[in-house]
This record gives structure tokens, C-alpha cells and sequence, in this order.
């Protein structure tokens, strides 16, 4: 009998909550001091002008006094914000779509700071780029590249990058002539900020490639293939003055923890001279980018 009657009462006190919950008014008009406004003629104003979309948890208690009329609205975490109308139309229909509009637009206002923003989508850029290498075997060397990135803006503007650079070099030493091709592939990732036209961002990245190396004008020459690996740090730039049209800018510093070496051989096959690429340098490319949005 007792679990009965707990139940009872527990059903009682969930109908009794859902009870006040449902009475609680989203607006509240005390017109006694204007002669002018009827409570229910702007209640259902408000509610043509809103179309029935009011944000839960708001209300709003509007009170006439002999100064105008003062709007509070009241939201259901504590936060409150007041509005005082001093100066309204003499004529009763205006006053009271003046102040059916006033409420109306705060609980508009209100109703969209609750609406989330959408999710950014998936965004990527393609671009081809030309620069100059310091760094290489004769500085500076020109270089060409196509440039592909992702981004992904959840927190902050984070972008994944992919490019492959070409480089071509020449160098005299040691009475030999070295003719180096190197093709890089880099892959990283960019954080920054982004403006309405414009972004910059902070880039690493991790740069792996081959060299192919042919020596001449020695009795022996050399043709050979090394690997190299650098690691990468820079800026990138972009400013976009159409919707899907960018111009872009990077300049990167690297320094090699895989640095490729040359030798040079003579006519009986033994090593004549040897050249390495050095250890770090800079890399700076122009290019335009087509946007996915």
C-alpha cells in the first residue's frame, strides 16, 4: 500500500511541474497606465509578427508607467535585459505596433543566439606556384610546383598541404660541371587565421625527394640517384579578390637530415671530386590557386 502511494505522489508531482511549465507565460503585458494598449491585441501582434517560432526558455514582461513603457527580457538561466521606450506614437495603432515590433525583434534576437552554427565543410584549394631555391647547389635555383590543400575549420583554420616542387641546378667545381634535378614532395600542415579575402598561416611540414646528379666534362662523369629528407617551417599568404580565384605566397625555411651526395668519378673509376647539397636553405614560390569555395 505504501509503494502505491509514493507512486501517487511521485505522478502527481511530475503533472504538477509539467503544470506550471505549461502556464508559465512567454509574455507578460501590465497596461494599466496606457489607456491605448489592450494586453491580448498585442500579444497576438507579437505573435503575427514571430509566425509562432519563440525561443524556449525567454519571456518577456512588458509594464506601462508614466514615463513610457520599459521591456525586460528574462531568460530562464538568470539573464535579464531592459529596455525603456520614452518616446512613442500618439496614435494608438502605431503605439502598439511599436512596441509589438521592439518585442518581436528581442525575442528574434533572442532565438538566433540559440541557433548553432552550421558545421564548415570540407574545403580544398589547387594552385600552381613558381619560385627560387636558396640552398641548393648554386643559389638562388628556380623551381616550379603544383600545390593542393584541404582545410577543415573546427576550432581553428587548420589546413593539410601537399606540393611537389621541381628544381634544376648547375655547378662548376673541381674542373667537372654537376647538373642536378631534384623533385620534392612535401606534405604538412597550416594553421592560421582567416579574414574575408585574405588568410595568413604558420606552416610545418616534412619534405622528402630524389636528386638525380650527371657529371661532365670529366673522363669518367658520374650519373647518379640520391634520396634526401628535410624538415620545413614557414608563412603562407593568400588573398583571394574573387570567390574561387587566389593569389598565394610561401616562404619556407628547411634544413636536410637526409642530405644527398654526389660523386664525381675519373677515368679509371675512382672518385675525383664529391659535392653535397647543403644542409639547409629557403624556399620561396608565387602561385595562383583555384578554391573550392
Amino acid at each position: 500500500m505504501s509503494e502505491r502511494v509514493v507512486r501517487l505522489l511521485v505522478l502527481a508531482l511530475l503533472l504538477a511541474t509539467r503544470t506550471v511549465a505549461a502556464e508559465q507565460p512567454w509574455l507578460t503585458v501590465d497596461a494599466r497606465a496606457d489607456a491605448c494598449i489592450a494586453a491580448d491585441e498585442l500579444e497576438r501582434e507579437v505573435g503575427k509578427l514571430l509566425a509562432g517560432e519563440r525561443p524556449a526558455g525567454v519571456s518577456v514582461v512588458a509594464a506601462a508607467d508614466a514615463a513610457g513603457w520599459t521591456l525586460e527580457l528574462r531568460h530562464a538561466d538568470g539573464q535579464r535585459a531592459l529596455r525603456v521606450l520614452k518616446e512613442l506614437p500618439a496614435a494608438c495603432d502605431a503605439r502598439r505596433r511599436t512596441l509589438a515590433l521592439t518585442i518581436a525583434l528581442a525575442l528574434e534576437h533572442a532565438l538566433a543566439a540559440t541557433i548553432q552554427p552550421a558545421p564548415r565543410m570540407l574545403a580544398w584549394a589547387l594552385g600552381v606556384s613558381v619560385g627560387g631555391s636558396v640552398g641548393e647547389l648554386r643559389s638562388p635555383v628556380p623551381l616550379a610546383g603544383v600545390e593542393a590543400r584541404l582545410e577543415r575549420g573546427v576550432w581553428v583554420p587548420l589546413e593539410l598541404l601537399a606540393s611537389i616542387d621541381l628544381a634544376a641546378a648547375r655547378d662548376d667545381f673541381a674542373g667537372a660541371t654537376l647538373i642536378t634535378r631534384q623533385l620534392t614532395t612535401t606534405l604538412g600542415t597550416c594553421v592560421g587565421g582567416a579574414r574575408t579575402s585574405w588568410r595568413l598561416d604558420g606552416c610545418l611540414g616534412l619534405e622528402l625527394g630524389a636528386t638525380f646528379g650527371q657529371a661532365k666534362r670529366v673522363p669518367g662523369g658520374s650519373r647518379e640517384l640520391a634520396g634526401s629528407g628535410a624538415c620545413s617551417v614557414g608563412v603562407a599568404g593568400r588573398w583571394a579578390p574573387r570567390s574561387r580565384l587566389a593569389l598565394t605566397a610561401r616562404v619556407d625555411g628547411f634544413v636536410r637530415f637526409w642530405v644527398p651526395t654526389f660523386r664525381v668519378l675519373d677515368a679509371e673509376g675512382g672518385v675525383f671530386a664529391e659535392q653535397s647539397l647543403p644542409a639547409a636553405g629557403v624556399r620561396l614560390r608565387l602561385g595562383i590557386a583555384w578554391l573550392s569555395r
